[in-house]
C-alpha cells in the first residue's frame, strides 16, 4: 500500500570526505530531510555558493550525531546555528547536497 504523506521528511547517514593531512577521512551522520516537490526544486539553482546553501535550507530539517570536540565529546543538538556551521564547510555542503539529491532517485551512495 502506498501512503500519500502531506509533509514527508526522511533521515539518511551522509557521508562526508574530511580534508586530513596527506589525504580525507569518511566521517559519517544522519541528515533528516524535508522531500521538496518539483515545483520547489526547480526555484534552486547550485551556481554559487549562496545558491547551494539556500537549497540544503530549503531540505535541511534536522543533524543528529554531531559532536563538539570538547572531552568527551557531547552531542550537539540541531539548530539554525549548528546548520548554518555545518553547511559553511564545502565538504559537508557537497555530501548533504549529493545524499539528498541520490536519496531522491533511490540511487545508493557508496558502498
Amino acid at each position: 500500500m502506498f501512503q500519500l504523506v502531506s509533509n514527508p521528511t526522511f533521515k539518511h547517514d551522509v557521508k562526508v570526505r574530511m580534508p586530513v593531512d596527506g589525504g580525507f577521512q569518511e566521517k559519517t551522520f544522519k541528515g533528516v530531510f524535508r522531500v521538496m516537490t518539483d515545483d520547489e526544486m526547480a526555484t534552486h539553482q547550485l551556481r554559487t555558493i549562496d545558491e547551494m546553501k539556500g537549497f540544503i535550507r530549503a531540505f535541511l530539517v534536522g543533524l543528529e550525531g554531531i559532536f563538539d570536540d570538547q572531552k568527551p565529546p557531547q552531542q550537539i543538538p540541531y539548530s539554525d546555528d549548528l546548520r548554518e556551521q555545518m553547511i559553511g564547510l564545502p565538504f559537508v555542503r557537497k555530501a548533504l547536497i549529493d545524499t539528498y539529491t541520490a536519496a531522491l532517485i533511490g540511487e545508493k551512495r557508496g558502498n
